[in-house]
Formats: structure tokens, sequence, C-alpha cells
């Protein structure tokens, strides 16, 4: 009796074994493949890696002019409100760790945005967290990486995506994320949607 339970545990430690053997070839292959080819994934900031929501009513509270510099130096400023969503984040950290590029980019100017910019040193460099003025601009630099997917929340986004040629994924808001409405329409380019990702 005590043989067969010692071969039972054996069995079971060399299947586990083998399932991880065959995970770490997976992941070494992938990740050479990334590496070696230069692959690059894109994330839009607002509405797609974080909610921003929160930062944004507070630079329309202070700010007199809305979408004046001090509008947008308090909104980059309010960084630590942002709150990072669920799916996004967790699968920035996962390409990143399979050895793909990963880049952000900010589609509003850079007013005192160099805290913001340092706050998400541990995923992406500095070089890699870029403020772009607006959609065409993020379409030109889409166009000069090695990019695999883009995962964008705005439409203005998912367009520059498209005119890229890069694969683009719609990352979806909350009913209550205002302010930028006129500028989301999940499905509008028969992009692929994804599930729970306003979390």
């Amino acid at each position: 009796m005590p043989i067969k339970h010692i071969k039972k545990q054996v069995d079971h430690a060399w299947t586990w074994t083998k399932r991880v053997f065959v995970a770490l070839c997976v992941w070494g292959v992938v990740f050479s493949l990334a590496t070696v080819a230069h692959l690059r994934v894109a994330f839009e900031y607002d509405g797609a890696l974080v909610d921003s929501a929160a930062a944004f009513r507070q630079a329309e509270a202070v700010a007199p002019q809305q979408f004046g510099p001090s509008f947008w130096a308090t909104a980059n400023e309010s960084y630590y409100m942002d709150r990072p969503k669920i799916i996004p984040y967790a699968t920035a950290w996962v390409l990143k760790l399979f050895g793909f590029g990963v880049d952000v980019y900010v589609l509003r100017p850079s007013t005192d945005g160099e805290a913001l910019r340092e706050d998400w040193r541990h995923l992406v460099s500095a070089d890699d967290f870029v403020f772009l003025s607006g959609p065409e601009e993020l379409a030109r630099a889409l166009e000069n990486g090695h990019y695999l997917l883009f995962f964008g929340s705005s439409d203005g986004a998912i367009a520059a995506a498209k005119e890229a040629h890069v694969f683009a994924l719609r990352v979806l808001r909350k009913p209550q994320d205002g302010g930028r409405a006129a500028d989301y329409n999940p499905g509008m380019f028969r992009e692929l949607r994804i599930p729970y990702s306003q979390y």
C-alpha cells in the first residue's frame, strides 16, 4: 500500500514537472521571437490602461479654462487619482514578461507631466511613455514601430491604429466615465472588444 501511494505521488510530481517544462519552453520560444523581431504593443493611457475620469474631473473643478494649460497641468499632476484597469494593466505586464516591448501613448499635452511619466517607470521606460497631440500623431507613431497590437479606448485612437494597420482592441469604459463620451462608440470600426475591461 505505501509503495502504491509513493508511486502515485511520484507520477503526480512528474506530470507537473512536464507541464512546467512545456510552459517554460513556450515562454522561451515566444520571448525569443518577440525579442529578435523587436515586436511591440501599445496602450492608450486615458480610458484604456487607466480610468482617468477622476483626474479630469479634478482638472475641470480647478482650472479656469477647460483644456487650457492649467487644465492639462492639473490633469497630469493628478495622476495619483488614476486607477489602472485590471485586464489591460495585467495584459501589459504579461506581454512585457513574454518579451514584447510596451509603449504607452497619452493623447494630451505634456504640461507638467514628468511626474506622471516617472510614476510608470516600472512598466515602461521614460522614452516609451509618450505624450502626443492627438490621433494623427498616434497614427504616425504606430506606423513607425513594429507594433503587433494596440489597446485603445477612444474612437480616435482605434481609428489611428486602423490607419497604421495595427490590430486594434477596444478597452471598454464605465458608463459614468464621461467627459469624452462623444469619442467613445465601441464596435464603430468592427474592432474586437475586450469583455469586462472597463473595470
